[in-house]
């Protein structure tokens, strides 16, 4: 799954999770491969009922977005790592300076919750700290996807 990975001084580390990710890639059914065989035949999504044929694709998207989440993570922490080492500080001292700061803004929380009050239906002051544990999590996924967008772009990262 990822062809290059960011640092050779990654090493033994990097393949074995290069390795792992490429094994664990199963390759979809196709209309020559079957997706399992009944009472001796094989069968096809092209013997599936539409509805069944979308929930086939459904979950095959499903798969490829938690695969791309985990290759995600893994170039994050593998930059994480390799920017570690070149720079002599540790990782977490390298994480803190990548990512925002973990304080949300009391305001934030408000807007999220008077924008969707009706779905939420409790009062702000049962759910504060899930809401702030989600915008926290948020701008954590989104500060790592522009940087491993970035990675991507140098051509750092090809998966």
């Amino acid at each position: 799954m990822i062809q290059s990975i960011l640092s050779s001084a990654l090493g033994v580390r990097a393949a074995v999770l290069t390795l792992c990710l490429g094994i664990t890639v199963a390759a979809p059914a196709t209309e020559e491969r079957p997706l399992f065989r009944f009472g001796g035949l094989d069968y096809s999504e092209a013997d599936l009922s539409p509805e069944l044929r979308q929930r086939i694709a459904d979950a095959y998207a499903a798969y490829r977005d938690s695969v791309d989440e985990v290759v995600r993570d893994a170039a994050f922490e593998l930059h994480v790592e390799a920017e570690a080492e070149r720079s002599g500080s540790s990782e977490a001292d390298v994480r803190a300076k990548m990512l925002p700061s973990a304080d949300i803004d009391p305001k934030q929380v408000e807007a999220f919750y008077q924008a969707r009050r009706a779905r939420i239906g409790v009062p702000l002051a049962q759910v504060r700290g899930r809401i702030e544990e989600f915008l926290k999590e948020q701008r954590r996924t989104a500060a790592v996807s522009s940087i491993v967008a970035g990675l991507r772009d140098k051509g750092d990262l090809v998966d």
